[in-house]
Formats: C-alpha cells, sequence, structure tokens
C-alpha cells in the first residue's frame, strides 16, 4: 500500500469512527436483545455485551494503532536512509539530488515518505516546504522529527550538511540498536506478564470452585437470621453475581496488562491495543469454557442394584447446581414398564423416593431426569432384576 492510499484510508476510517461505534453498538444490542428473546441467561447475555463492546472499542482504535505500527517500521529504516542521503550530500549532490538517488533505494516502511518528499521536490516544491510535509507524515516518530528539525535547521544555517546527516545517521542507529537491546529484555518480562495473567485466570477459576458452594452457608444463615428478626431484609450473593464480577475483573486485568505491555515495549499506551486483544481473547475463552458454565453434580444411590421382582428399593441422592443445593428441582424417575414417578428436592437439594421393581426379570433402565430453573440433566441406572 503506497502512503497516498494508505493516508486516504486511515482518513477515512477516522472520518467514520463515530459510525463505526454507532453501527457496532446497535449490533450488539440487537444480538442482547435476540438472547434475552430467547431465554438466555443475564450472566451470558452481560458476558456478551461486555466483551464485544471491548472489541468494538479496540476496533476504534486499530486506525491509530495500524498508524503507530506503520511509522515505528518506518524509523528503523531511517538511519539507513539518512546515511545514504550524507554519502550522496558528500559526493557533491544537492540535497534535491541526494533525495531523488534515495528514492530509488529500499527502506521498507519508509520508502512512501522518501517518494513522496522526492515527488515533491521533483515537481518544483522549495525544499523547504517539502521537507517540512516530509516532517509532517512523520511527526508522530520523536526520533524523525527532531532529526528532520536538526538536518533543516543545518541547512537554513549553512553548516556542512552532509556532516551532520553523517553523524544523524550514527546517532539514529544507535538509538535503533538501544531500542532493539531494551526490547530483548523486555520482551522476557513481557512473557513473565502473560505467565502471570494466566495464572490470575486460573485462581479465578480456583475462586469459582471454592466460593461458590460457600454460598449456600450464606444464604442459610441469612434464611436464618430474617426468621429471627422480622422486617428486615437480607441480601444473599448468589452464583451469577459472582460470574458477572469475575467477568469484569478479567476484563480489567485484560485492559490493564494490555496497556502496560504496550508502554514497557513501546514506549506508547497505543502499542498495547495489540495485546490488548489477546488478552482480552484469552479471558473471554477462559470465562465461556471455565467459568460461565453451569457446573450441575448429581449424587445418586440405589439401595439394591439387584433387587427381586416385584420387592421396593429405595432411590435417592442430591442435586447442586454451581456448588449450591437444587432446591425444588423437579426430579422425574422412568423405570421401563412402568409410571414415571415425580418428585421435589428439598431445600437441601436432596431427593428419596420408593420404587417398586418390575415383574419381569433381567436388566431394567433407570432414568432420573432432573430439571431447575432452565436446566436439563438426565442420569441413567441400571437395575437386574432376579
Amino acid at each position: 500500500m503506497n502512503l497516498e492510499n494508505f493516508q486516504e484510508l486511515v482518513k477515512k476510517l477516522s472520518r467514520n469512527k463515530k459510525k463505526l461505534i454507532g453501527g457496532g453498538a446497535a449490533i450488539i444490542g440487537g444480538i442482547s436483545a435476540l438472547m434475552y428473546l430467547l431465554s438466555i441467561s443475564n450472566t451470558v447475555i452481560i458476558s456478551f455485551a461486555v466483551f464485544a463492546t471491548s472489541f468494538l472499542f479496540l476496533i476504534y482504535f486499530s486506525v491509530d494503532y495500524t498508524l503507530f505500527l506503520e511509522i515505528k517500521q518506518a524509523e528503523r529504516s531511517y538511519p539507513d536512509f539518512l546515511e545514504d542521503l550524507a554519502e550522496a550530500k558528500s559526493s557533491g549532490m544537492t540535497m534535491a539530488q541526494s533525495i531523488k538517488y534515495c528514492s530509488g533505494g529500499e527502506y521498507g516502511s519508509l520508502m512512501p515518505y522518501i517518494l513522496k518528499l522526492n515527488t515533491n521536490v521533483s515537481w518544483g516544491m522549495p525544499f523547504r516546504q517539502a521537507w517540512l510535509k516530509f516532517t509532517e507524515n512523520v511527526k508522530q516518530s520523536r526520533v524523525m522529527l527532531r532529526f528532520n528539525t536538526i538536518v533543516l535547521e543545518a541547512m537554513e544555517s549553512g553548516a556542512d550538511t552532509a556532516s551532520i546527516l553523517s553523524s544523524l545517521a550514527t546517532r539514529a542507529g544507535t538509538i535503533r540498536s538501544i531500542e532493539d537491546s531494551r526490547k530483548g529484555v523486555m520482551r522476557q518480562q513481557v512473557v513473565m506478564m502473560y505467565i502471570i495473567f494466566v495464572g490470575f485466570i486460573g485462581i479465578i477459576i480456583l475462586l469459582k470452585k471454592i466460593l461458590l458452594p460457600t454460598l449456600y452457608i450464606q444464604n442459610l444463615g441469612a434464611e436464618g437470621f430474617s426468621q429471627i428478626v422480622e422486617n428486615v431484609s437480607i441480601t444473599t450473593l448468589d452464583a451469577p453475581y459472582f460470574k458477572r464480577l469475575f467477568m469484569l475483573i478479567i476484563l480489567a486485568q485484560s485492559v490493564s496488562t494490555g496497556i502496560l505491555i504496550g508502554q514497557i515495549l513501546e514506549d506508547k499506551l497505543i502499542g498495547g491495543i495489540k495485546h490488548i486483544a489477546i488478552l482480552l481473547g484469552i479471558g473471554f475463552m477462559a470465562f465461556l469454557i471455565f467459568i460461565n458454565p453451569v457446573d450441575v453434580a448429581v449424587n445418586q444411590f440405589i439401595s439394591n442394584t439387584q433387587p427381586f421382582k416385584g420387592e421396593v428399593i429405595s432411590m435417592g441422592g442430591t442435586i447442586n447446581v454451581d456448588g449450591i443445593p437444587a432446591s425444588n428441582s423437579n426430579i422425574e424417575i422412568k423405570i421401563s414398564g412402568m409410571e414415571p414417578i415425580n418428585i421435589l428436592t428439598g431445600t437441601d437439594g436432596r431427593f428419596y423416593t420408593d420404587l417398586q421393581v418390575p415383574s419381569d426379570t433381567g436388566p431394567h433402565l433407570i432414568t432420573i431426569i432432573i430439571r431447575y430453573k432452565d436446566l436439563t440433566k438426565v442420569v441413567r441406572e441400571y437395575i437386574n432384576v432376579q
């Protein structure tokens, strides 16, 4: 992509930033409303809206980030350009001729800017004005902005431009080497920050496994207190509350860590956009896979798995959802050749019933269908009638 096309694309995207945010917000709102109509849990809807909005803002800032990457790549070729410009000037060429000579070289991402500079000079634009336009195009690079200013001042003061260009090329190369060395050291820190972030996600997952079962004890204590003290409202915390809290914590950690990495590696906050996107992706996938899913645990028992025909056996168990007893769950028990039995779990998530064994000998399937709110789980057991 040449410089003019790239700048035109950046300008176009910049002009449409508000439309991008507005259209993206409308799409996110529409999908969230559809999920609500489909009776999807509020935790999933809120999580989708938050993460989708975060990625929408990433797209919003990606225009600036793309320009930032373009300038950083151009900055790496800048010392070579100054060195070639100094050699051309030392050979007796004018600055206009030197720039024309350099326009035939290879300077990576800096090349479109040099070609634009050469075009302006070739069309008769005063060198000062053309050089100022060149400086304006690369002003996001502090090194190129500062060194271009020095070059212009040297030319206007009548100093030895070739010597100054050579000196600036050496200093720019030194800055590039120092920057590369610093990044090499800092990459080790970045790897450690990614490892710490993954460990942080692991701690969040562990907290979910440990914390949610304790909610049952808290809820029981609150209910008991409200029975003793009348007219007192006790607010209890449920599993969806903590899942939303974990989601927001992951979001905050992803953004803050990404910004910090960008500042460490590139010395600019905008440099963290890529890392924010990566960390948000990791956090979102971890949330969907390990934190958001509802854990339904069923521990059932049968008093006798090899009963005689016509015998009455006992069946029961406990049901926990996210570590919390699933009270008032509908339990449907089906045995081949028998009428289904429907019972409800107690406040402690337990269920118990007596079953009449079929009169036919041989293996019989017992199907336990558990319905709790919008969840359904099926458990199967076998008995061998003697």
